[in-house]
């Protein structure tokens, strides 16, 4: 889509109305570049600069919608009811030209708002002590996981100390057996030549 030429004819303008700004006394500062003068208590609409600034209000409306972008047109003044209706039906636009009085619906959005930002706050906090535990989790199961491998290497040093310690004993045990048949042997003998000894020939 190409960007056109924006007819912007300062006469219609004129015609419509657009140079007739707010009362004088309603007036900021900051507009006064803005303001070309005043007549019967009412600002006049600077409209050459207003003409300049529309046609770049047409450019960046004519590139959003190059991209796809929506649109929200919003007219609610009696006269523009009807001028925004038609004018967003044909573009395809959203629009709001009614006015919304301050009742109990605004009361019922802004709760909505509100709890909605409230349940966000606290999953929010929900998510944060649920990770907090997932962490506590993780540190308990890797303390588990070191206690287990420390109490199977304990196990482990216990199995060689035992198969040791009953290794030596069992060594003493055939030592002390060896000196007891010994000892037995030698007693035997001695017994013996006692005996023959006292035999008479």
């Amino acid at each position: 889509m190409a960007r056109s030429y924006w007819d912007i004819n300062l006469e219609e303008m004129i015609g419509v109305g657009v140079h007739f700004g707010h009362g004088t006394r309603k007036w900021i500062p900051r507009m006064a570049p803005y303001i070309s003068g005043k007549r019967k208590g009412i600002h006049i609409t600077n409209l050459t600069r207003t003409a300049c600034s529309l046609s770049e209000t047409c450019d960046l409306v004519f590139d959003a919608a190059s991209r796809g972008k929506h649109f929200l047109i919003v007219g609610t003044k009696d006269k523009a009811v009807d001028s925004v209706a038609s004018a967003t039906i044909r573009a395809r636009c959203h629009y709001v030209n009614k006015k919304w009085l301050g009742d109990n619906r605004n009361q019922t959005i802004f709760s909505t708002i509100r709890n909605s930002e409230e349940l966000r706050g606290g999953a929010i906090e929900q998510l944060e002590k649920a990770r907090a535990r997932l962490r506590k989790l993780e540190i308990e199961a890797e303390n588990y996981k070191n206690e287990s491998i420390h109490f199977e290497q304990q196990r482990a040093r216990n199995k060689v100390r035992q198969r040791v310690f009953q290794q030596a004993l069992q060594g003493a045990l055939e030592t002390l057996n060896s000196y007891l048949n010994n000892e037995l042997h030698l007693r035997t003998i001695s017994a013996n030549i006692g005996m023959l000894g006292t035999m008479k020939i």
